[in-house]
């Protein structure tokens, strides 16, 4: 599909937006604002970006209690693995 390539960078923007309003403290729009600027991009995909990338620094605290919980369940699998093959 021809548009998913757009769909993918957008997403990625919006993504990118987030990191960097969050290292910089700048405000989540202002952030998008500065890397979406004369990237070419409609103004229904820029609007959905710009809108998860809002709804995701809202909603952040909740996302990272999702994020550390699954990352220390993954961690400690890679643990119990790696203890289990330097037994073998």
């Amino acid at each position: 599909h021809q548009d998913q390539p757009r769909e993918m960078e957008v997403l990625e923007f919006a993504l990118q937006a987030l990191y960097l309003a969050d290292i910089t403290r700048l405000p989540i729009e202002k952030a998008f604002r500065s890397l979406i600027h004369g990237a070419g991009v409609d103004e229904k995909a820029e609007a959905f970006a710009l809108g998860l990338a809002e709804g995701a620094h809202k909603r952040r605290d909740e996302l990272d209690k999702v994020i550390k919980k699954y990352a220390q369940k993954k961690m400690a699998g890679e643990v119990a693995s790696i203890e289990s093959e330097s037994l073998d």
